[in-house]
């Protein structure tokens, strides 16, 4: 029995889909991966910074959030 040209020209095209997609994957994560580790890191040491500075951007805004709470009391 054989299999018809058709369907076996459409298993290897679905082959072919599935090896490159495959191997996309595989080579945009090992190029993208060390990028994307190194903006976290940096992200992370600025939103770390800005929680412990004193005039940083987030301790900043509850500083502010603060000072406006307290002047709408009196």
């Amino acid at each position: 029995m054989a299999i018809p040209l058709g369907t076996a020209m459409s298993v290897v095209a679905f082959l072919a889909v599935v090896v490159w997609k495959v191997w996309d994957h595989l080579s945009t994560a090992a190029e993208y991966k060390p990028l994307l580790r190194d903006n976290i890191d940096q992200f992370l040491a600025l939103y770390k910074g800005g929680l412990l500075e004193s005039d940083g951007v987030i301790r900043g805004l509850f500083n502010d959030l603060q000072l406006k709470i307290s002047t709408a009391k009196n």
